[in-house]
């Protein structure tokens, strides 16, 4: 079911959306924490109404009560420096966490903001002090979320730090698509929500360059890209050039 049709439903609903009712529930990473309560009567995970485009999560200094599930859209993580530069740190999508950095310090050190009009489900940190000693099965699960945030942050670093630009770019299709997979969509036929100037910011790239790279990705047949419509047709090719193996050198080298 598409985010569109989820958005229908949770006007319909209203706030009282529960884990067992969700659609998204076998590829949510909080359904554990909603099911290690005895039922959907008791469990507290709570569902916001459609936060909107360019609409504001938290911001940095914001006290951190909770971390949130996005339930459909797209949200993009943001800093800002002392100089007013912005630095995007994340993109989330459908089935994703964010919000666990405030875990440490009790406030957010980061901004979180909605790409299109989405709904998320926020699970206040409260609950894991209060059921820990019954309900040990909560904070196993959120340990397993934080792992696997920590995971693939380290994959991100490593890739902007080790590649180049051509390999920075196929690294992150790869990554969108193998995200949109394990929680459930095709993957291979995308809607991207961020602007290339995002894409861009995230990659630490110049504009310019993520355009030549999506205009010649289009013309080695990798993919094909209508305004933010993307599909993939060859994952193998991304892979190659991710690892250096992909023999075309002449288009390689133009490609940058």
């Amino acid at each position: 079911m598409g985010d569109e049709n989820i958005l229908l439903l949770d006007k319909l609903r209203g706030d009282k959306v529960g884990c067992h009712s969700c659609i998204r529930r076998s590829f949510c990473p909080a359904y554990e924490l909603g099911t290690a309560q005895t039922d959907d009567s008791s469990c507290r995970i709570l569902h916001h109404k459609p936060i909107h485009q360019g609409q504001h999560v938290f911001r940095a200094g914001d006290e951190f009560d909770g971390f949130y599930v996005v339930r459909s859209g797209f949200f993009k993580s943001y800093s800002v420096d002392r100089e007013g530069e912005s630095e995007i740190t994340g993109f989330y999508l459908p089935g994703e966490v964010f919000g666990l950095e405030g875990i440490e310090t009790g406030i957010h050190n980061c901004n979180v903001k909605a790409l299109d009009t989405g709904t998320l489900c926020k699970i206040p940190f409260s609950q894991f002090s209060e059921h820990s000693a019954s309900h040990h099965l909560m904070t196993l699960s959120l340990l397993k979320i934080m792992g696997k945030a920590i995971s693939r942050n380290h994959k991100v670093i490593f890739s902007l730090s080790k590649m180049n630009a051509r390999q920075r770019f196929a690294g992150f299709l790869i990554d969108i698509v193998e995200r949109f997979q394990q929680h459930g969509f095709e993957g291979k036929d995308l809607t991207l929500r961020m602007s290339r100037a995002d894409i861009a910011n995230y990659l630490g790239l110049a504009v310019e360059t993520i355009s030549r790279l999506f205009t010649r990705f289009q013309s080695m047949g990798i993919l094909n890209v209508d305004r933010r419509y993307l599909q993939i047709y060859d994952m193998d090719a991304l892979h190659d050039i991710v690892n250096e193996n992909f023999h075309d050198e002449a288009l390689l080298d133009r490609v940058g």
